[in-house]
């Protein structure tokens, strides 16, 4: 598993959605681009659950259409207590861009979301297709501007980190560990809070509480966000014992409220665990030659890319390949042009 300081309240909660759910597992993504816009796109999970074919955190499954295909891992597995592991292949024809992001880029914040964009341009001699996969970001507690937390330094270091697995030096390994360190240790955890807090405040206020209640807990929120620290985590139980505790006159569906509210927060925090847990590979393959991309590797016309959990964590993490193609009919008419302007230079000049 990775590792981070263990003082995180975040990383604390990560932990114990890792411990249920498995350690780190690799997500390979394969899209085949065809000329005219369609798109072939293959999802491998790698050494995971069988159950997975039917819940996984891209959200998809065989009753949307997807080809499901379950085989042997690939690699055994050598915990004799572990379940049995499996690889298990998704596969999905889409007619467009639009068409597979209306189900990988849903807007639900506890499914891993890829954007595509598709563009072709004829430019007379060559026509260009523009093609690119943006995994958006796993962070989607955003209460606090990142900004607060995050140097332009910070985000140019994330963006000039290379593929998973590459040596980095010592020095850019240390910048790395403190990154992370400010990630889960201050503004992970902070911003985590604030989700919690900021939803209690709102229950005070729509359930119709004496306005001085609400006063109360914004008098009391840093040392309701020190227990938050202390406990490692704060369950709906301990926001309603708070209230208790400060005799806010909360009604019943007020507090339903609260455990409701609260099991959709932890609920996007296993999903930012899982995901963060994974390894990703990412395959692009165009339809003509490649002639740019932002691949880590590119063989023929397949591109290769295998970022970092964390230049997706915080931002967009696009990957973008331009491909193109002669246009046989415009070199045909140019030189028929050059042979015709050719003859009538020398007929004139006879």
């Amino acid at each position: 598993m990775k590792t981070l300081n263990q003082r995180s309240v975040l990383f604390a909660l990560l932990l114990v959605a890792l411990a249920l759910g498995g350690c780190e597992h690799n997500i390979s993504t394969g899209t085949t681009v065809h000329a005219n816009g369609a798109l072939d796109r293959e999802i491998m999970l790698h050494n995971t659950d069988s159950a997975k074919a039917d819940k996984n955190i891209m959200g998809i499954r065989g009753e949307n259409g997807w080809e499901v295909t379950v085989g042997p891992p690939s690699r055994p597995s050598r915990e004799k207590d572990k379940k049995s592991e499996v690889n298990i292949s998704f596969k999905k024809h889409f007619s467009s861009a639009a068409d597979a992001n209306r189900e990988m880029d849903p807007d639900i914040d506890t499914v891993f979301r890829i954007k595509s964009s598709f563009e072709k341009h004829n430019r007379w001699f060559y026509t260009y297709i523009e093609y690119r996969d943006t995994y958006e970001a796993l962070n989607l507690f955003k209460r606090i501007p990142k900004e607060e937390y995050f140097t332009k330094e910070d985000f140019a270091f994330i963006d000039r980190l290379p593929a998973e697995g590459t040596v980095i030096t010592k020095a850019d390994s240390l910048y790395l560990a403190r990154l992370n360190e400010k990630i889960f240790d201050f503004y992970g955890s902070r911003t985590i809070f604030e989700e919690f807090y900021q939803h209690l405040l709102t229950t005070v206020r729509e359930h119709r509480v004496a306005p001085q209640w609400e006063d109360a807990l914004k008098r009391k929120k840093e040392i309701i966000y020190q227990r938050f620290l202390n406990e490692g985590n704060l369950k709906d139980e301990d926001f309603i014992a708070i209230v208790d505790e400060m005799n806010i006159p909360l009604p019943e569906a007020g507090r339903e409220a609260i455990v409701r509210k609260t099991a959709e927060i932890e609920k996007r925090i296993e999903f930012l665990s899982e995901a963060y847990s994974g390894k990703y590979v990412h395959t692009i393959e165009m339809p003509w030659t490649v002639v740019e991309s932002n691949a880590d590797s590119v063989s023929m016309n397949q591109l290769f890319w295998r970022p970092p959990v964390v230049k997706f964590l915080l931002s967009d993490y696009t990957m973008s390949a331009r491909s193109r193609k002669m246009n046989l009919w415009a070199v045909g008419i140019s030189a028929l042009v050059v042979v015709v302007t050719v003859g009538l230079f020398f007929v004139r000049k006879k």
